[in-house]
């Protein structure tokens, strides 16, 4: 370390590069997570376990839909069941605030 520094712009290009692949990364860990925590709700609902497969099934739903904003954005990508998002199905639910 001198007593005079200069700004090295290749340093600069690297980093920038490093900190898209670490977005990259954690946008696919994170994608993948909420793409199995989805599935597993939708078919231990189906399995109707205890009772409680509506409830489950419900879940699923309603977690996709409180995440589909962020796939739209590109931040997330969903892998999910086909029949977890069948049109019938999404119908069922309100999204967004409600007013009074």
């Amino acid at each position: 370390m001198g007593l005079i520094d200069f700004p090295n712009p290749s340093s600069w290009i690297t980093s920038i590069r490093d900190d898209d692949q670490k977005r990259e990364t954690i946008n696919a860990v994170t994608s993948a997570a909420y793409s199995a925590w989805i599935s597993f709700l939708w078919r231990t609902g189906q399995r109707n376990l205890f009772g409680f497969g509506p409830a489950i099934r419900d879940a699923a739903v309603s977690t996709y839909l409180s995440l589909h904003a962020l796939e739209k954005k590109g931040f997330l990508t969903l892998a999910l069941p086909k029949d977890l998002v069948a049109s019938d199905v999404v119908s069922k639910f309100q999204t967004g605030a409600t007013k009074k």
